[in-house]
């Protein structure tokens, strides 16, 4: 494979070059959103296993203690402390990617993808959303949980234990008239997370540079449970008090709205990349300003329409899905 071709609910993406294995990784990684050819217009990445040039830049726009950004004009450079680089012009939506280290290089790659793609999607109406995004009958539901609460450890014990669907473990779709639209992409977890449900043709490893190494289940396991394009009706906001039963409950529509400025509007813990996303230009002052004010309209149209329960977890997966499962599948229930 020199390239391969995605397609995100409308918008393409084009990624080419760098090791064979890397770009099966990636299409495995977004085997969802695989499509035979490039579309017209897509986001395109250039990926080469190689050590960029390090000449001098100037001043950068800003700098991390992971990366400095330097611009000129449409035209971003972003030099990491491990030595790979990355440059993008947000005029032509193309860039390149360069990193001596494959594993690396994909992780890049799939980031980068993530952030172009759903800044786009952002400007359309449609947000991602930190949570797992789950599915009975003709209907969906959001579960909010910050990161490393377990949202892969319930999507896969809701795979195996219960008949629901699942949108997402990590970043479904909140279109513009609040349906569920499906993003699923592998799961990711520890090494020490007891796989052996999973077909070993389905499992594989990712090593990131700042998280460690996750094992990977593909999209081919539970394929057949993703659904989407469903109306909202559960909005579940996650706490885990210590020694606590799974119940669900009532909580005020300011808790909640609490716990969507975090997930929806700033969006802590979905792939944005600010490398990529903040800018120094008026143009993109406002374009990130337009997308902030869409996304907490959303979420506010999602409590007008939605009434958010609590979910209290307990330690054992297994108890909080059959406690979720028990709750909607009772007459009383939303």
């Amino acid at each position: 494979m020199t390239e391969l071709a995605l397609d995100f609910y409308g918008v393409p993406v084009s990624l080419a070059g760098g090791p064979p294995e890397v770009l099966e990784d990636l299409r495995r990684d977004f085997e969802y959103f695989f499509v035979p050819g490039p579309g017209d217009d897509p986001i395109r990445f250039t990926l080469e296993q190689r050590l960029p040039q390090r000449a001098a830049q100037g001043r950068p726009l800003f700098r991390t203690k992971d990366y400095a950004v330097f611009d000129r004009g449409a035209r971003r450079r972003i030099l990491y402390a491990d030595e790979a680089c990355a440059e993008y012009d947000f005029a032509a939506k193309c860039g390149s990617i360069r990193c001596p280290d494959p594993e690396r290089l994909r992780e890049l790659a799939y980031l980068a993808v993530l952030s172009r793609v759903g800044e786009e999607l952002d400007r359309r109406g449609w947000h991602r959303i930190h949570a797992l995004g789950f599915t009975r009958g003709e209907q969906g539901g959001l579960l909010l949980l910050p990161s490393g609460a377990g949202k892969s450890v319930f999507a896969l014990e809701l795979l195996r234990a219960t008949g629901l669907g699942l949108a997402s473990d990590d970043t479904p779709l909140l279109t513009d008239d609040l349906r569920l639209a499906a993003f699923p992409l592998r799961l990711g977890f520890s090494p020490a997370t007891d796989l052996s449900a999973v077909p070993e043709r389905w499992l594989r490893s990712m090593r990131r540079l700042r998280y460690g190494t996750k094992r990977l289940v593909d999209l081919g396991f539970f394929r057949e449970r993703v659904r989407g394009g469903l109306p909202v009706a559960w909005l579940l906001i996650g706490e885990r008090p210590a020694d606590a039963a799974p119940r669900l409950e009532p909580i005020s529509r300011l808790r909640a709205a609490r716990a969507l400025a975090v997930h929806l509007v700033v969006g802590a813990g979905i792939a944005q990349m600010s490398e990529y996303m903040l800018r120094a230009d008026l143009a993109g002052a406002r374009a990130l300003a337009g997308i902030a004010i869409s996304r907490a309209l959303t979420a506010w149209r999602l409590l007008r329409k939605v009434q958010p329960l609590r979910f209290v977890l307990g330690c054992d997966p297994k108890a909080n899905v059959a406690a979720l499962a028990a709750f909607l599948a009772a007459p009383e229930g939303p």
